[in-house]
């Protein structure tokens, strides 16, 4: 990791600035919902529309980041087991479209996630529609019923810590992704603040990667090929 290069005096102007955007924003089980009052009004019950923007930093030093996250007060609020299947229809009519259902049970809670690609180079931007359902096991049985069958499984160790309304994920996955290594996923409500959260903990503009997790397999899957 990047050595602390900033002073205090910046360090302060980019947490007053966090602090200033978030009486602007409204924060919704760990995401920020989609700013547009009309969507919102028009959703259907039990459906939260969010806005995802994010980007990871591969090979991290967790203590190092844990450490600053600390340091600087963030909360820990999440720190348990996520197990993820990605559902799609035999054309592949979901992936073909750039888009992803994903169902997951994140603790003890289940959830079930639709998601649609916004372009950008600079972070990770989905459209995100969600909805709590009462049991994981269930919810599978009435996918397949309805023809959609899971291509990707996947399982992780998350802890997540809270800052200014920012989320910090770290993830350690499982199984037959376990040769990713540890790494830091940053998510808020614009890319101007996650870039300067990254700045707080020490990390450069490049060490930023506007990646979904596939990407991130790959990535490391051809640097294995190449050992």
């Amino acid at each position: 990791m990047a050595e602390y290069r900033f002073i205090k005096s910046a360090e302060d102007a980019i947490i007053e600035k966090m602090r200033a955007d978030a009486f602007l924003k409204l924060t919704v089980r760990k995401k920020r919902i989609v700013p547009c009052q009309e969507a919102l009004l028009q959703r259907p019950q039990g459906v939260i529309i969010m806005k995802e923007i994010e980007i990871k930093i591969l090979g991290i030093d967790r203590m190092a980041v844990e450490t600053r996250l600390l340091s600087l007060g963030a909360k820990k609020i999440f720190d348990d087991e996520i197990h993820a299947l990605y559902y799609d229809f035999a054309d592949s009519s979901l992936k073909n479209s750039d888009c992803a259902l994903r169902l997951r049970l994140e603790g003890m809670k289940s959830v079930l996630c639709l998601k649609k690609p916004i372009e950008s180079k600079e972070a990770k931007i989905r459209e995100e529609y969600e909805i709590e359902v009462s049991d994981f096991d269930t919810m599978k049985y009435l996918m397949e019923g309805l023809g959609l069958n899971a291509w990707l499984e996947m399982k992780k160790h998350r802890t997540s810590y809270e800052f200014r309304g920012v989320h910090f994920e770290i993830d350690e996955y499982h199984d037959a992704y376990n040769f990713i290594p540890t790494f830091l996923e940053i998510e808020g409500h614009d890319i101007e603040t996650i870039y300067a959260c990254a700045e707080l903990l020490g990390f450069r503009g490049n060490d930023c990667k506007p990646w979904d997790i596939l990407q991130v397999a790959a990535y490391y899957s051809a640097k294995l090929q190449d050992q």
